[in-house]
Parts: C-alpha cells; structure tokens; sequence
C-alpha cells in the first residue's frame, strides 16, 4: 500500500508540488464556479494554461541565473587559458 501510495505520489506532484497545488486551485475554481450556475468549461484551458506559463516562465529565470554565473566561470576560466597555457614563456635577457 505505501508503495502505491508512492507511485501516486510521484505521478502526481513529480518534481514541482506548486504545479499540483495550483491544478488543485484551477480544479476547485471550476468547482465553485459550476455550483454557482456558471458554465466553467472554459476555466480549465485558461488555468492550465496560466500554470503551464508561469511554469516554463520560473524555469527559464532558475536556468538563465545558473547560465549567468556560468558565463562569467567559463569567461574566467577561457581568459586563464589565454594568458597561460598556449601563450610562449618570456624571452629571457642575456646579461
């Protein structure tokens, strides 16, 4: 039972609880909508929508912060390289 439990789980909320969270919102809206006589089938494709959105908005921020200080690593490590490996030792004056 604890490993369906588990499956369920994992099926459900996977690796971001706030997107089950806001289909429970969007699910329950639709709810109290439809209690109250409207005809809520458009709610659904508008709030899967707004969750799908504000998802691939929040993933593209997360992936665009490690790439920012990612550029700057490689920037340092590429000039590194540059000045050091590659580049001829100095010449060394007679005296």
């Amino acid at each position: 039972m604890r490993t369906f439990a588990r499956v369920c789980y994992d099926f459900v909320v996977g690796d971001d609880w706030t997107i089950a969270a806001a289909v429970v919102v969007v699910l329950a809206v639709c709810g109290l909508l439809t209690r109250a006589g409207v005809n809520a089938w458009w709610w659904m494709p508008i709030g899967v929508l707004s969750v799908l959105a504000a998802s691939v908005w929040r993933a593209a921020g997360s992936d665009r912060r490690v790439h920012d200080h990612g550029d700057a690593h490689d920037e340092a490590v590429h000039r590194e390289r540059r000045e050091g490996a590659g580049a001829e030792p100095p010449l060394e004056e007679a005296h």
